[in-house]
């Protein structure tokens, strides 16, 4: 594991040896940031009952770049970012995130775009490295009456260097009707089907309490509709409801549910950045619970109940410090009974 996170070190120090040639071109404009701070973790493991807290270092460099190439407006973001664990070292951690987008407006009314990249986690110290890649194609269309609609298509695939058990495959399609009512006020409504496709056997309950594989992989196919609203010039507010139905050929992953998010931000002062996130969520399984695989290995990519409040201080046009709390109530590897876990985040951030 030592010899994949140092290639990555490479890549990410080639990235910094790159960047004064990418200045030079044409037409680029550039955003980096570098962000060094240290945060306390009050349950490191994700454990449900036996939780342990640690110190961690990190750092973040991040680098945007964007360009129109005659009709084609192209963009990318790449960041690195390293987490120390100084006790337990099984917890090192490298995440790598790369997203490239194109938008094409073939006509003052319709635009093309399609995006593509991916994040990639390398554990130092221990067998957890995975790549999750996705890309997608939009169509955006401007209706009569301040009306607009979206169709979009997207692809994604989830693969752990040591196990197929989580693996999957998921193609989503969805569709979304959206009118704004003035510079501040946009109301959204849309629907998705999403069709996941996993490695693993799905299994089927033989007796009570007994179960076996079948002969075909578990396939999962996710049905959701939302209503978003989106208000504020000055400052963002976006409230968004969703009904969500998961159905499955495998025994214990039938649910539904409802799911409430919503993110704000509000400058004061010209100093001072206020920003926050909170994520509800209330699963109901069709089935009773089994203590069977969740659809991802990595709990802290299925945050079903978050709030993360942030407040940075610009010292300068590019200099900030920031403060982070976070706190979560996340689905544990046993399917009904979940974790707590909270964060709290200092550091200071340098744009240029």
């Amino acid at each position: 594991m030592r010899a994949k996170g140092t290639g990555f070190v490479f890549i990410f120090s080639l990235n910094l040896l790159l960047l004064p040639t990418l200045r030079s071109q044409e037409n680029w404009r550039f955003n980096n940031r570098l962000q060094v701070g240290t945060f306390y973790d009050n349950n490191i493991f994700e454990s449900v009952q036996n939780t342990e807290n640690a110190m961690v270092t990190s750092a973040i460099f991040q680098t945007q770049g964007r360009r129109q190439f005659d009709k084609i407006r192209f963009s990318y973001s790449y960041s690195n970012s390293l987490q120390l664990y100084p006790q337990h070292g099984e917890e090192h951690k490298i995440t790598q995130i790369a997203n490239t987008e194109a938008v094409w407006p073939v006509h003052p009314k319709i635009q093309f775009s399609g995006t593509a990249g991916g994040t990639a986690k390398f554990f130092l110290n221990a067998p957890f490295d995975f790549i999750l890649s996705h890309s997608s194609l939009r169509l955006q269309i401007n209706l009569p009456g301040k009306f607009g609609g979206i169709l979009q298509v997207d692809g994604t695939q989830l693969e752990y260097a040591e196990t197929d058990q989580f693996d999957f495959f998921n193609r989503n399609y969805s569709a979304s009707l959206q009118r704004r009512f003035s510079s501040r006020l946009l109301l959204e409504s849309g629907y998705s089907v999403a069709v996941a496709t996993f490695q693993r056997r799905a299994y089927i309950e033989t007796e009570p309490g007994f179960s076996m594989a079948i002969g075909a992989r578990q396939q999962d196919e996710l049905k959701s509709i939302f209503l978003r609203c989106t208000a504020g010039r000055k400052y963002l507010f976006r409230l968004t409801g969703e009904y969500i139905q998961n159905q499955s050929n495998s025994i214990g992953y039938a649910y539904s549910g409802l799911r409430f998010s919503g993110i704000g931000a509000a400058r004061f002062m010209d100093l001072w950045l206020l920003r926050m996130a909170v994520i509800l969520q209330d699963k109901r399984y069709s089935e009773p619970i089994h203590p069977v695989n969740l659809l991802e290995f990595d709990l802290e990519r299925s945050e079903t109940n978050s709030a993360v409040v942030d407040l940075s201080y610009d010292f300068k046009t590019d200099l900030s410090a920031l403060l982070r709390l976070s706190f979560y109530k996340n689905e544990s590897g046993l399917r009904g009974r979940y974790y707590n876990k909270d964060l709290l985040y200092l550091a200071l951030e340098y744009r240029f």
